[in-house]
């Protein structure tokens, strides 16, 4: 079965007002990024074939 690995990203220079949680996780060909606030949460796909993303 394959498994889902959310890492959560630490943000910087934003209120906390305007914070929200964001996560992503690697697959094939890049990554899933995963932005949950307090009443949405939105997905969406970032072409990184190689994972560069550090």
């Amino acid at each position: 079965m394959a498994k889902i690995v959310w890492e959560e990203l630490e943000q910087e220079g934003i209120s906390w007002v305007g914070k929200r949680n964001v996560y992503r996780c690697k697959v094939p060909g890049g990554w899933l990024v995963r932005i949950q606030g307090a009443d949405a949460a939105y997905l969406t796909f970032l072409p990184d074939p190689e994972h560069r993303w550090v």
